[in-house]
């Protein structure tokens, strides 16, 4: 079975773009718009990677990955924000909250894949 990638961002041409991609190379996707989504992904499913948007509906990105950190079974999935920001306090908080890789928008399909594969695993 193919490795589970959550794409969190409520942007249909982003998640459209990541899927196509992340398929293509053979992971399987499961897409949020927002928080409340990922959230239940996230309890209802083996997911294997979380690429999540900074600014979502609910809560942004750091604050759904500093929510997921609180609970043990999620301590230590990997998780990236994608986003255009490069403020410093940002990417602090960030590292804080144990985010596994900022990826800045825009991004190459091959950046994608090989920050999925690195963290992730094969498909």
């Amino acid at each position: 079975m193919a490795q589970k990638i959550l794409i969190v961002d409520d942007s249909n041409i982003i998640r459209n773009h990541c899927r196509i991609v992340l398929q293509k190379a053979g992971y399987e996707v499961v897409e949020a718009w927002d928080a409340a989504q990922a959230r239940v992904a996230l309890k209802s499913q083996e997911i294997a990677f979380v690429l999540c948007d900074l600014n979502i509906p609910g809560m942004n990105g750091l604050e759904l990955i500093e929510a997921m950190r609180m609970a043990p079974k999620f301590a230590k999935l990997p998780a990236a924000i994608f986003s255009a920001e490069n403020n410093p306090d940002l990417l602090k908080r960030a590292e804080r909250a144990g985010v596994t890789h900022w990826l800045r928008k825009p991004y190459k399909a091959e950046e994608l894949l090989e920050l999925v594969s690195k963290h992730a695993g094969p498909p």
